[in-house]
């Protein structure tokens, strides 16, 4: 941390400062000016303008809206998901209070940005086996008036293919109006990088950035709200906390742990660093050389592929209906649990001209790739072949000796799934008979899948009033959080879990900060 006498002077004095552009940060930013607008609010984000908005900005967009009288059932329900390792119920009840009362603000938010909020009908619970599950039967999501929604079909969500994404998802677009509307500055291309902190009581008075290569000191009279993200970014973190070798972030590049840093360095209690996929879950995705985040691999209609891993043979069922319902989760032993990605690496897709004609490897509606960055991949992976970023061959010893596979092996590998395909049974993973499509039409194809990661929770513990419980069993005062670093979640996760929660904490925390009094004592 920083001390007060280490600011010899603040280059800007604002009442509230917000860290991060994303989910959170917005709808903090818009609550803490709606609360008192005189207050002079301040965004300040680390990416540059058309980069800006984390993960929130390419992530899936649906959040979920249960009617005040499913309070019990919601609460229920989050404990079940948190499993052994639940929130305290104060916290839990703060969220869900905000959680059953937030369907009015944001439907007239996105209304008033030109946008409407549309139900999904076919949207079961993630885990309708948990007690309470029924709360989270209203899935939402968020498109322009004359746009066409994400839909469930079949276990799966899609979209019209003619439907731009114009480089967000509609909810982040339409909180961004908001923050603009305002007239709510936002500091880009500067990274936080400390709090300015009273070493004995923690209390937090400002920020210290980096702009245009020079150190900045930004005054926050009532208070700071971290909303900058969690780790997915970060191979060392990633590394260190959760024993992930190889991963890749789905979402936003900037999510590189820069929370986690400040938050040691504050005092914080940290929690939820090490979970079960990340809570979020670990998802297949391919990873191209030049490209910063990973594409999410689709739920293929096309079924002649497998995936291979470091012994060079299967290992497990790549076809679960479970995985495209459960955010990668599978239900083994009366447990939902992860696939085996992260023990089975390296990976490989094996594949055949079936599957490479039969559409899209990559799920082109969600993602920082195909969202943010708007890439456009091709309908029968052809450009992706000609990259090199698939690779191919005219048989499989061949694609494996180029992948640098055990020739014999591979070949032992997929003549065992062809026999198990003309069988109509697989014997060692039990996959789905109606999804035993031999791998029998040349040309042959290979491509790395690596673990990918959607979010991580891990940050400071939170209190009701999305504030920062100290190592010292104590809130830090002026220090408040809110969306994925220091999410309440911690084991499971219920589909829109992340964006219901920036927007519950995201107001907590806007309002709670912008209603404080000023340290220096300033007119408030």
């Amino acid at each position: 941390m920083a001390s007060l006498a280490a600011v010899g002077s603040w280059d800007r004095e604002v009442d509230v400062v917000v860290v991060g552009s994303g989910m959170a940060g917005t709808v903090t930013a818009i609550e803490a000016y709606d609360t008192d607008p005189s207050a002079a609010i301040l965004i300040v984000e680390k990416m540059p303008e058309g980069l800006a908005g984390g993960s929130g900005r390419c992530a899936g967009g649906f959040v979920y809206a249960p009617d005040p009288e499913d309070i019990e059932d919601l609460k229920t329900y989050h404990r079940a998901l948190n499993g052994p390792n639940p929130a305290p119920e104060d916290v839990v009840e703060a969220w869900a209070q905000a959680v059953v009362h937030q369907r009015p603000w944001l439907e007239r938010v996105v209304t008033e940005a030109g946008r409407r909020l549309l139900p999904q009908p076919d949207a079961p619970p993630d885990f309708p086996d948990l007690p309470g599950s029924a709360a989270c039967e209203k899935i939402f999501t968020v498109e322009e008036h004359d746009g066409v929604a994400i839909n469930r079909e079949g276990g799966v969500w899609v979209r019209d293919s003619d439907n731009p994404l114009d480089g967000e998802n509609k909810i982040w677009g339409s909180f961004m109006e908001h923050v603009r509307r305002r007239g709510i500055p936002i500091l880009h291309d500067t990274p936080v990088v400390d709090l300015v902190q009273d070493p004995d009581s923690l209390e937090v008075f400002g920020v210290l950035a980096e702009s245009d290569g020079a150190r900045i000191a930004i005054k926050a009279r009532r208070g700071v709200i971290l909303c900058c993200g969690g780790y997915a970014a970060n191979p060392e973190i990633q590394l260190n906390y959760c024993g992930y070798p190889k991963v890749t972030p789905l979402g936003g590049p900037g999510s590189t742990g820069d929370g986690i840093h400040m938050l040691q360095k504050a005092g914080a209690k940290l929690w939820h660093m090490s979970n079960f996929g990340h809570v979020g879950g670990i998802f297949p995705a391919i990873r191209a050389p030049e490209m910063a985040s990973g594409f999410m691999r689709e739920f293929l209609a096309k079924t002649s592929w497998i995936d291979i891993g470091a012994d060079d043979g299967r290992f497990y069922d790549e076809t679960a209906k479970e995985y495209y319902q459960n955010h990668y989760k599978v239900h083994r032993s009366g447990n939902w649990v992860d696939p085996p990605f992260i023990e089975a690496q390296p990976i490989h897709m094996i594949f055949d001209e079936e599957t490479r004609l039969g559409g899209k490897l990559i799920q082109d509606w969600t993602g920082w790739n195909m969202v943010a960055m708007r890439h456009q991949w091709s309908a029968d992976n052809g450009a992706e072949v000609e990259k090199g970023w698939i690779v191919k061959a005219d048989s499989i010893r061949e694609l494996a000796e180029l992948i640098g596979r055990d020739p014999d092996a591979v070949e032992a590998t997929v003549r065992r799934y062809n026999e198990a395909c003309a069988a109509g049974s697989d014997p060692d993973f039990g996959r789905d008979p109606e999804s035993l499509t031999p791998i029998a039409s040349p040309p042959y194809y290979a491509v790395e899948v690596v673990p990918g990661m959607a979010g991580t929770p891990g940050g400071g513990q939170r209190t009701p009033d999305a504030g920062v419980m100290s190592t010292a069993g104590a809130p830090i005062p002026r220090l408040y959080e809110a969306g994925e670093l220091g999410s309440t979640f911690a084991d499971r996760y219920q589909n829109g879990s992340y964006i219901t929660e920036a927007i519950a904490f995201g107001r907590i925390a806007g309002r709670n900060a912008a209603s404080r009094s000023s340290w220096d004592g300033a007119a408030a």
